[in-house]
């Protein structure tokens, strides 16, 4: 039995970093989006919105849920305060 595991990707919260890991045009790529989760306001800081993203599948997230949902976390520039 295979168990599906998920991935979660937060914004960084550090200043003047805008980069992110995932566009939504790298879903059509995924065969599950709908396994990964989102930060609310993931790609905000490049004029995408969060609607971009759960149209295709993704879930979109608040950040005080996040971890409770995502099985791998991408915590790459991320400083969190919960």
């Amino acid at each position: 039995m295979v168990t599906k595991q998920t991935i979660g990707f937060l914004k960084s919260h550090k200043p003047d970093e805008h980069r992110i890991a995932l566009l939504p045009q790298d879903l059509t790529h995924i065969t599950h989006p709908e396994m990964i989760y989102l930060e609310t306001g993931y790609g905000q800081d490049l004029g995408i919105c969060d609607t971009s993203y759960s149209n295709l599948g993704v879930q979109i997230v608040r950040v005080k849920s996040f971890l409770s949902r995502v099985s791998f976390v991408n915590l790459k520039s991320v400083s969190l305060i919960f």
